[in-house]
């Protein structure tokens, strides 16, 4: 039996077409919608305060990672920190946009991106969504403000010295 070159290419690009649509399947469809609802209702949670919904929607081992360098709690510290921001008024509110999700080999965790617009200006995070008894939650979280390029000459004056690479 002979087995020709062409006939090797097609079963290899196959396979590895097939390989990229199931590892990426969970970031299409319905399953995406769910997982912007889930991310989108927890923004909507900080936007009026509401502490149950908010912290409802993180894993209870949660990270969260704010835009000052200080800025690193887990669920329960988070909750205790800035409680007094979830009183039933405005935590704070988010806009997102561009949101992108990377499927991961673990098919009950998701990477995603997004942009914000924040009272801050533009912001990015990244984040993790974790799927718990089916249904996926915010694990990781991580804020930081977007400097636009040409205002980084700028931004680094207002930083102390020893804060910038200088070399």
């Amino acid at each position: 039996m002979r087995i020709s070159i062409s006939g090797i290419l097609f079963v290899a690009i196959l396979m590895i077409g097939l390989a990229a649509l199931y590892s990426f399947h969970y970031t299409t469809g319905n399953e995406q919608q769910v997982m912007d609802e889930v991310i989108e209702a927890w923004h909507d949670a900080a936007a009026r305060g509401d502490s149950a919904a908010f912290f409802g929607r993180m894993t209870k081992e949660a990270i969260y990672l704010g835009t000052d360098e200080s800025e690193r709690w887990d669920r329960t510290t988070m909750a205790r920190d800035l409680g007094r921001y979830f009183n039933g008024k405005k935590a704070w509110k988010f806009i997102s946009y561009n949101r992108h999700y990377i499927a991961l080999k673990d098919r009950n965790s998701i990477l995603f991106d997004e942009c914000l617009k924040t009272w801050m200006g533009p912001c990015k995070a990244t984040g993790l969504l974790s799927r718990e008894k089916g249904s996926w939650k915010i694990a990781y979280y991580n804020l930081s403000v977007a400097v636009p390029n040409d205002y980084v000459k700028q931004y680094t004056k207002l930083l102390p010295p020893g804060d910038i690479l200088t070399d």
